[in-house]
């Protein structure tokens, strides 16, 4: 109950100072994207641990107002295979994503309804740093409770990286590199996975194609090397 009243005044002094920032702006318009996409294996976006190997199909709704950064989302993944496997999974989140001066703070809750009986309760921060010679460091935390710590324990998760651009024949392509690792459920480990990713948005009219690869190194534990491949489709439209 005192996370959750102090995430709810997190919120409330986010919200006040993005109102004081943007009140000349005015914007009321609400972004929805809608995405959905193919992966050649199903992982969990911190450090890369794959769940299931197999092609699972990720999708998700995301609504912005732009005028204050608050957003939810509702994202689900499922198997092709029709099974009840590790690639099930429904997430609900809701957040606010501001710039703070030179860096720009994301502060969300989320609920991660997994393949079975246990749930997870989520709170996460995640902050860029100014950037540096074109790139762009960031951090994250992220404190996830577990609906029955009986069954699975909770974790503190961490990571630090860096993400920036570069242009092959003027086409972006975005990278990404990042170490995680965890603290919980009687173990502990200070940088888990190295985390490589490289992605490229193509825009074709109404949608953005955005083919994915990404290659994980393990740092520590028993954690195989893996190539993560992925092929998203993106629709964005505005609501005034």
């Amino acid at each position: 109950m005192k996370q959750l009243v102090s995430l709810v005044a997190v919120f409330a002094i986010l919200f006040g100072i993005v109102q004081n920032v943007r009140a000349e702006e005015k914007k009321d318009a609400f972004t929805i994207e809608l995405q959905t996409g193919v992966r050649n294996t199903y992982f969990d976006g911190w450090g890369g641990t794959s769940f299931y190997k197999g092609f699972s199909v990720p999708s998700s709704v995301t609504v912005t107002h732009n005028g204050t950064g608050l957003y939810a989302q509702l994202w689900h993944s499922f198997s092709p295979n029709g099974e009840e496997d590790g690639a099930d999974e429904t997430d609900r989140t809701l957040g606010i994503a501001v710039p703070l001066g030179p860096v720009c703070v994301d502060l969300s809750y989320s609920y991660y309804d997994l393949t079975g009986p246990v749930g997870y309760n989520a709170i996460t921060l995640a902050v860029d740093l100014p950037k540096f010679e074109g790139v762009t460091p960031f951090v994250a935390v992220s404190k996830m409770y577990s609906t029955d710590s009986s069954v699975m324990p909770g974790y503190f998760l961490h990571k630090a990286g860096v993400k920036g651009s570069v242009k092959i024949s003027d086409q972006p392509i975005d990278l990404c590199g990042y170490v995680s690792g965890f603290n919980g459920g009687g173990a502990s480990e200070l940088a888990s996975i190295l985390k490589l990713d490289a992605s490229t948005t193509i825009k074709t009219g109404a949608v953005d194609i955005i083919p994915q690869a990404g290659y994980k190194v393990p740092l520590q534990g028993k954690v195989d090397p893996e190539l993560f491949l992925g092929l998203d489709t993106v629709y964005a439209f505005g609501i005034k």
